[in-house]
C-alpha cells in the first residue's frame, strides 16, 4: 500500500511540476488581423549611445501615453488617441534627445506597416500588416524597441506618475503562486 501511495503521489508531482513548466513556457501567438496597436521606437543608429537615448525616448512615451490608453476599450479609440497625440509624443521625444545632447530630431506618425514574426517575452507576433505607432529618431537607421501599446501589454502606468515595464513571467508566478 505504502508502495502505491509513493508511485501516486511521485506521479502527482511529476504532473504539477510539469505544468508549472508548461504554463510558464507557452507563447501567445498573435496573428494578422488581431486588433493591436503597436509601438516601434526607431533608434538614429546602433552607436552605444543612440541606442541608450532611444530607450531614454521609451521611458518618457510609455510615462506620456500609457495614463491615456489605460481605460481605452477598443482600437479605433487608441488610434484616435495616439493620432490626437502625436504633436505632443514628438514634443516628448525631442525633449529627451535634447536633454542629452543630441542634434537630430524625432518624427512620429501612426501608420500601417509590414512587421516581421517578433517576440516580446512570451507574446509571438506573426509577421503581416499591422497599425503601429513609428518614433524615430533622427536617422531612424538603428535597431528599434517595439511592444504594444494597445490592448496595453507592455507597460502600464501606476497613477503616480510612473511607468513600469510589465513581466507576463511574474504575472503568471504571483497569479499561481503569489
Amino acid at each position: 500500500m505504502k508502495k502505491i501511495f509513493s508511485l501516486i503521489m511521485s506521479f502527482l508531482i511529476i504532473f504539477i511540476f510539469t505544468g508549472i513548466n508548461s504554463a510558464c513556457s507557452t507563447h501567445t501567438t498573435i496573428e494578422e488581423g488581431y486588433e493591436l496597436l503597436r509601438i516601434h521606437i526607431r533608434a538614429n543608429s546602433n552607436d552605444k549611445d543612440d541606442q541608450s537615448v532611444k530607450l531614454l525616448v521609451r521611458d518618457a512615451v510609455a510615462q506620456y501615453i500609457s495614463s491615456k490608453l489605460r481605460a481605452v476599450s477598443s482600437l479605433e479609440k487608441a488610434k484616435q488617441i495616439v493620432s490626437d497625440e502625436l504633436t505632443t509624443l514628438k514634443a516628448v521625444a525631442d525633449r529627451v534627445l535634447r536633454e542629452n545632447d543630441k542634434t537630430y530630431a524625432s518624427t512620429a506618425k501612426l501608420s500601417t506597416e509590414f512587421f516581421p514574426t517578433r517576440a516580446y517575452k512570451d507574446i509571438v507576433v506573426k509577421s503581416g500588416y499591422y497599425d503601429a505607432l513609428i518614433i524615430s529618431l533622427g536617422e531612424g537607421k538603428g535597431d528599434n524597441w517595439w511592444c504594444i501599446i494597445y490592448p496595453q501589454l507592455c507597460y502600464e502606468s501606476t497613477g503616480n506618475g510612473k511607468v513600469t515595464l510589465r513581466s507576463k513571467l511574474k504575472e503568471l508566478w504571483d497569479k499561481y503562486f503569489g
